[in-house]
């Protein structure tokens, strides 16, 4: 299955051969966050510093399958307090399928658009105008839409969201208390409901950990045998071995049990750890019909305890 690449600013520029062959990394993004900073856009200047921490960690991608979609989007989040988010790393990106009907498909302008990737990153943000920085992350989305420069290239325009980390906020009240922005009326205009999901999705990738039923790395194709083999020395040599060649990715639901005779697997969040507090998001196991279900309760997420 193909997945959209998000293609950061750096590259974008590179590969059109806009910037002197001697301009490093370094150097094109400080000149862009001065710039943002200098004309007061808070948009350039949070996807320069999400960019930047992105391309640092070796541009970390969770390609989110087709078929589990929809089950993350259903999960109920409403007792999760939005400081109990937390990326797996400072900044990721969840592809989505090309091709492939998805519920956070919409109808706008006489066009079909699709959500393509997201990325998402620890930022300070605000919870509405004129609250102070806090916590949060910064979430921006590429739909495919574009407007064109003065030369007539035509350049990506995302929808910004600022999900804040408050300890008085559950994530269904934090989703709702964004910051309004004038620019929020131009342009694509994409459903409250879908956004509202893409930010559970987002919260939702955050509570999986590492769960292997769930997340599994995205390794070589020549290797995936090798990996199937189950050898936990050998998975690990592979996962580095894809690092090097550029893949650092993950695999969200690829593997969920859609058999006609099962009851279907699906994410669950549990409360876990010391108290059952802290919450995570576990795939539930496929059952036979008119079986118990068996619960997968995880423990033991606080350490010691």
């Amino acid at each position: 299955m193909n997945f959209y690449t998000y293609l950061d600013s750096w590259t974008i520029v590179k590969n059109r051969k806009e910037v002197p062959p001697e301009m490093t990394t370094e150097d094109f993004y400080t000149i862009i966050g001065r710039s943002a900073s200098q004309a007061n856009d808070p948009f350039t200047f949070r996807q320069t510093y999400g960019e930047v921490s992105w391309i640092a960690l070796k541009r970390p991608y969770y390609s989110v399958w087709p078929k589990i979609v929809p089950l993350l989007c259903k999960l109920d989040l409403s007792k999760v307090i939005s400081s109990q988010i937390k990326l797996p790393l400072d900044t990721i990106c969840l592809r989505f399928a090309q091709d492939v009907p998805s519920i956070l498909d919409f109808d706008w302008g006489g066009k079909r658009w699709n959500v393509r990737c997201v990325m998402a990153s620890m930022q300070p943000v605000t919870s509405g105008p004129g609250t102070p920085l806090g916590r949060g992350i910064t979430i921006w989305t590429d739909f495919g839409e574009t407007v064109s420069r003065p030369d007539g290239i035509k350049v990506p325009v995302f929808e910004f969201r600022n999900f804040p980390l408050r300890d008085e906020y559950t994530v269904d009240v934090a989703i709702h208390h964004l910051p309004w922005h004038q620019s929020k009326d131009q342009g694509v205009q994409p459903p409250m409901k879908v956004l509202d999901d893409i930010v559970r999705l987002v919260c939702t990738i955050c509570l999986m950990g590492n769960d292997p039923d769930l997340i599994e790395p995205d390794i070589l194709s020549a290797d995936q045998e090798k990996y199937n083999s189950g050898d936990a020395v050998l998975i690990e040599r592979l996962i580095d071995k894809a690092k090097r060649r550029g893949k650092f990715g993950f695999n969200v639901g690829r593997n969920l049990d859609v058999s006609p005779h099962y009851r279907r697997a699906h994410p669950a969040l549990m409360w876990t750890g010391h108290g059952r507090i802290v919450p995570r998001v576990v795939m539930r196991k496929g059952a036979m019909i008119h079986r118990d279900l068996v619960e997968k309760v995880p423990t033991g997420h606080q350490g010691a305890e």
